[in-house]
């Protein structure tokens, strides 16, 4: 997909700084297997993720969770532990206003496209 006029791409701690304190909410890529559900990465600035999701509107009581966050050059690690595994990062194509768009590439190689949204904590 092409990047929008204006869309920037953030690397590091300009990325890092433009994500923390911030919310992300996607739908995830298995979107017409789960329609409804939207996942929300609530981005503290203390490196903490608070994870959740809902489902048509109603709280998800299956994905509820705090992990670690942390930028790494151009991509967004959310892990549990002290350091990330390559699955747990996934790349900030680029940032418009409040859209982002992210690619999650999957160990079967396939790449997943997704757009979200960022909104203040």
């Amino acid at each position: 997909m092409p990047r929008p006029e204006g869309a920037e791409v953030l690397t590091g701690k300009t990325l890092h700084a433009r994500l923390s304190g911030q919310i992300l909410s996607f739908a995830p890529p298995e979107a017409a297997e789960m329609p409804g559900v939207v996942f929300f990465a609530a981005l503290q600035p203390n490196g903490i993720a608070r994870m959740s999701a809902t489902a048509d509107g109603k709280p998800s009581r299956f994905f509820d969770s705090s992990q670690n966050w942390q930028v790494r050059g151009q991509t967004l690690c959310i892990f549990d532990g002290e350091t990330p595994k390559d699955n747990d990062c996934k790349r900030i194509d680029w940032i418009t206003g409040n859209q982002v768009q992210v690619t999650d590439i999957r160990r079967s190689g396939r790449k997943d496209i997704i757009r979200g949204t960022l909104t203040p904590l």
